[in-house]
């Protein structure tokens, strides 16, 4: 729902140290905010503050840095893209500082306290241990070019408006008789019997004269027709290319193994269900109804009843627990058995562990070749960027590629290849790099005039191409008598289709006329299988997708059908399951608290948007057009 602004002003550290949400081109809010401000410099004006050129600048690159890296390759964003990312840009400062007006007005106040806390739960500033990294922490402050202060009073900001829209967002609820209709569209089981009618199945069709043939290859050209190929030159370099030409040492090796300790040596997790009773008899009462069968949810109510507690761990370290005694016994005991009751110092424990993770102890031998890869790429990626700028320089003496420099680890290939990047062989066609570069340099082939002069384009994983397109075959008609045979096989799989398709639509008629499928399939010779029931959003195995829809679109006792990759299927609606509260409520109450979730942030929005209107907000458009123009 209307979740944009709140989902991204929770994301501190993207907010804190780049400046920039998540891009998106549908500009909002502008309307009577577009006015000039004649002279002044400022690019904007709210809630009594200025926003400058330099704040907008920061913004706007970010924003447009992200644009351009979800380009195409080799593509640019056009003036047009520049001035809506620049609009929005000035938006989310605007949002921003009128959200923060707001907090100060009301007196919303941070404690230290509370600062050091969440800057210590950042991952930005955790070391291998899990822990804060004072030196980590100083270091992306500088990276980032913050002080420790700047970087203190940006996140007490940002703490106070989460806090203020948290508060907005809190105790939002679905309406019962909203959720009772979403819960039963959402849940809704339809049950159908079904036919399949394979292409493969069909009776072969008698074989035609070569007549009918003929017209069949004069009416189908595009079949008939070879695919268009390319004649291509490309120079890469890549680190893909680079790396498998570079040794790491044995001790590089060592150390970065040490470092990723956390990683390759992983301790034992366990989720559990967990029942705490105040005294041994209540504690076995009920253990021995979780044992006679009584499922979590049953346990649950039987815990609230005897004023007991039921809790849920999940993936949790012993260390996790909230007792060390209760840590011991759940990693002693049995998967999904009941064990207990345990005394711990928190009372009397009646434990059921529901799955183990068991963990993990990779060795030097084993992460050896995962560690060598991944340091040979990064040395790869920094001789690419150290050569890239001498590649240009080549390229541009030699535009048409014929002559490169030896010592760049540059890999040149000539040859022809289809859009699917075959060779007229059939066999895929020999590009250097990785599969997306690969997929790059196939796309800029295609779409690259003949004779061009070539210009080195950034692609893919750090990799640098160009290429010049030598010759160019158009497609043509092949020739019949050369294609006879797969004339034939075309002309006999259309023949099949038709075939399954006149007897599902037979089948289809039949049944909307009165006749079950069953009963319709039987004179046909065919069986009716009942398919599993099937809810809207994730049919089961044996289920085709695209019967989905016109299935829940059926009345009962109605038929339908679809056409597949491999044949056609006829359907009859047998049954439809309307699941209510009462049937599900675990997901009726997940339903509830999801719908109750959107809702708050539905009602956040809207105070965004009365806070920004409150906030008067002013564009200087020249101003912010001279920005979108660098």
């Amino acid at each position: 729902m209307l979740s944009f602004i709140r989902r991204h002003l929770g994301n501190w550290f993207a907010r804190v140290l780049f400046g920039v949400l998540v891009l998106s081109f549908a500009a909002w809010g502008v309307g009577d905010m577009l006015r000039n401000l004649g002279t002044d410099t400022a690019v904007a004006h709210v809630a009594g503050q200025r926003i400058g050129p330099a704040a907008t600048q920061t913004a706007y690159q970010n924003a447009l840095n992200r644009l351009s890296q979800m380009l195409p390759s080799g593509q640019q964003p056009t003036a047009a893209m520049r001035r809506v990312v620049a609009i929005q840009a000035v938006q989310r400062l605007i949002t921003q500082i009128s959200v923060q007006a707001e907090a100060k007005r009301l007196g919303l106040v941070v404690p230290n306290a509370a600062l050091r806390q969440a800057v210590f739960a950042m991952p930005a500033f955790q070391g291998s241990n899990g822990a804060f990294d004072k030196t980590k922490f100083e270091q992306v402050l500088q990276s980032n070019g913050l002080t420790q202060v700047q970087f203190l009073a940006l996140m007490r900001q940002d703490l106070a408006q989460s806090q203020l829209l948290d508060a907005i967002g809190t105790g939002a609820n679905a309406p019962r008789v909203l959720t009772a209709a979403l819960f039963a569209y959402q849940y809704e089981k339809r049950t159908a019997t079904a036919v399949l009618l394979p292409f493969a199945a069909a009776p072969a069709p008698k074989t035609p004269d070569a007549a009918v043939l003929k017209r069949w290859w004069a009416n189908n050209p595009k079949t008939f027709s070879t695919a268009e190929y390319r004649r291509i030159r490309v120079v890469v370099l890549s680190p893909d290319v680079l790396a498998k030409g570079i040794k790491v040492s044995e001790a590089a090796l060592k150390a970065a193994y040490a470092g990723r300790a956390a990683v390759y040596h992983k301790p034992e997790r366990r989720s559990a269900e967990i029942l705490l009773a105040s005294d041994q008899a209540k504690a076995a009462a009920l253990a021995a109804q979780w044992r006679a069968g009584a499922s979590w949810t049953e346990m649950q109510q039987a815990a609230k009843t005897a004023g007991a507690t039921a809790v849920s761990l999940a993936d949790a370290l012993p260390a996790e627990f909230p007792d060390p005694a209760l840590a011991k016994a759940v990693f002693a005991a049995l998967p999904k058995t009941v064990a207990g009751p345990v005394k711990t110092p928190l009372g009397w424990h009646v434990i059921k562990v529901t799955a183990i993770a068991p963990g993990t102890n990779t060795t030097f031998a084993e992460a050896k070749p995962s560690l060598e890869a991944e340091a040979a790429r990064q040395q790869a990626v920094n001789l690419v960027f150290s050569r890239a700028t001498k590649f240009e320089d080549a390229v541009a003496a030699q535009p048409t590629l014929e002559k490169m420099p030896g010592d760049l680890g540059l890999v040149g290939v000539t040859g022809t290849l289809d859009k699917a990047g075959l060779t007229p062989e059939g066999t895929p066609a020999p590009l250097p790099g990785s599969a997306a570069l690969r997929k790059a340099i196939i796309a800029a082939a295609f779409s690259t005039q003949k004779n061009n002069l070539a210009s080195v384009v950034q692609g893919p994983g750090q990799s640098y191409y160009a290429l010049t397109v030598q010759a160019i075959t158009p497609p043509h008609v092949e020739p019949y008598e050369l294609i006879k045979a797969k004339v034939l096989a075309d002309w006999t799989a259309h023949e099949r289709r038709k075939e399954q398709n006149r007897m599902a639509t037979r089948l289809m008629l039949a049944v909307n006329h009165g006749t079950p499928l069953a009963e319709a399939a039987k004179a046909e010779a065919l069986t009716a299988i009942t398919l599993p029931p099937t809810e809207r959003s994730a049919p089961p195995p044996g289920v085709p997708q695209p019967l989905l829809g016109p299935l829940f679109a059926l009345h009962l006792h109605r038929a339908t059908m679809v056409e597949t990759t491999d044949g056609f299927v006829t359907a009859e609606l047998m049954a439809i399951d309307n699941p209510t509260e009462a049937s599900n409520p675990i997901g009726f109450k997940q339903m509830q608290t999801q719908l109750a979730q959107s809702i708050g942030s539905d009602l956040e929005q809207i105070f965004i948007s009365a806070v920004r209107e409150q906030a008067h907000p002013r564009i200087n458009m020249p101003a912010l057009d001279r920005i979108a123009q660098q």
